[in-house]
């Protein structure tokens, strides 16, 4: 496949036989393609060449949609639990056109010895160093993708930058600029969290928000997997949870404390900061923290660490550090593609199917959602047909015919 690349010096696209990040490119550098495409600003496209722009266009919508369909998922093909630790392996995903490594995250499974709010994340972001500034992102830095520091699993997509604080750019959330994300185009996200057990399921985020110039409006809400009740595949907004944090200035802070509510059928949610679809800046995010409250007793697995592995494709874990309270529980693998060019992300497979630590290859432990297809029937385990899927085993037909072993 032929895919267009900027040219940061020169400003112009070229051609190569690579995939890259057509988004970033026609968002955020203002651009020439041998004089016939160009951009004066942001969102602003003069058309010269139909064609080129609707070929853009597609390649656009496959890059930067919430996983990137054309990157195949690795399949788990090993584990091996020690005493202190676990090694696995997975199939490796070979192009001799791309540079491929894996990220692997991995959960404990936290057990609350009393009543307590337990961080998922809290991050003032000093850790990013840049020249631009509330009212103008630097230019030139960030792409599609980035990841938050020190927080397991949490991803920025369409993200921009000033000294110490983190943004997105809402521009790309406007009407049909990236339908095939059910998360939007641009927003920060939480990995995959399962509150089924427990008793408040209430999530809070604590942050500080503005905007760069003008007209954009931040939202903060859950998602959860709606197969869980037995609905077509898809992540749905639970209970219509669209925290709309308005009167944002681009000379000062917003302080925002929202409060989000899951429910019972929250195995598999997300928490998502983002925007609707008419903003025309980027929204900015500093002091950033989010907590769950557990009662005594109550269990959560936590995202706990996420591991690059650049060459191979396997990992040892160190589970050395376990406690009653707080012990290695499970991992998911994914496929990340890098630019060879500067080894910034660039897009990002669907995860494997959550792998239960010590669950046997045979069971195939999953979320709930799997990308295996539909599912039409659910039995449990002694053959008796059941109207969701329970936790433990489930037997499933799929819509294809298929029929498989599920772990909740």
């Amino acid at each position: 496949m032929i895919f267009l690349q900027r040219d940061d010096e020169e400003n112009t696209l070229t051609l190569k036989q690579c995939r890259v990040d057509i988004l970033t490119i026609i968002l955020h550098t203002p651009i020439n393609i041998k004089g016939k495409f160009k951009q004066k600003r942001r969102c602003t496209i003069t058309i010269i060449m139909k064609k080129l722009l609707l070929s853009a266009a597609l390649l656009a919508a496959t890059f930067t949609s919430a996983n990137a369909e054309w990157l195949k998922v690795p399949v788990i093909t090993g584990e091996q639990v020690n005493k202190d630790n676990v090694m696995i392996t997975w199939t490796p995903v070979t192009d001799p056109d791309c540079t491929y490594i894996y990220e692997v995250l991995v959960y404990k499974m936290h057990k609350a010895n009393a009543d307590e709010y337990i961080t998922l994340l809290d991050e003032n972001f000093d850790y990013i160093e840049s020249t631009g500034t509330m009212q103008d992102y630097e230019h030139g830095k960030g792409y599609v993708w980035d990841e938050i520091k020190n927080a397991p699993g949490w991803t920025v997509k369409s993200p921009t930058y000033m000294n110490g604080a983190i943004g997105y750019d809402a521009v790309m959330n406007f009407a049909g600029c990236d339908n095939d994300d059910i998360f939007a185009g641009a927003y920060i996200l939480s990995p995959q969290l399962d509150l089924s057990n427990v008793t408040s399921r209430n999530v809070r985020v604590e942050c500080k928000m503005a905007q760069m110039k003008y007209s954009s409006t931040g939202v903060i809400t859950i998602y959860t997997w709606s197969q869980d009740v037995g609905l077509q595949p898809d992540y749905s907004i639970v209970g219509g949870q669209l925290n709309m944090i308005s009167d944002l200035t681009n000379t000062g802070w917003k302080d925002v404390d929202v409060m989000l509510h899951g429910d019972k059928w929250c195995s598999n949610s997300r928490i998502s900061i983002t925007s609707p679809a008419q903003c025309y800046c980027p929204i900015w995010v500093d002091d950033l923290k989010v907590t769950v409250g557990l009662a005594k007793g109550d269990k959560m697995p936590i995202p706990a660490q996420q591991f690059t592995v650049t060459d191979g494709n396997s990992i040892t874990i160190d589970t050395s550090d376990n406690t009653d309270n707080d012990s290695y529980y499970a991992y998911q693998v994914r496929t990340v593609y890098m630019d060879p060019s500067d080894g910034a992300f660039r897009a990002y497979s669907q995860y494997t199917d959550m792998k239960l630590i010590g669950e046997p290859l045979s069971v195939k432990s999953v979320t709930d959602n799997s990308n295996a297809g539909v599912i039409k029937e659910t039995y449990s385990i002694n053959g008796t047909k059941t109207s969701q899927l329970n936790k433990g085993v489930n037997i499933v037909k799929m819509a294809d015919g298929s029929v498989r072993k599920i772990m909740k």
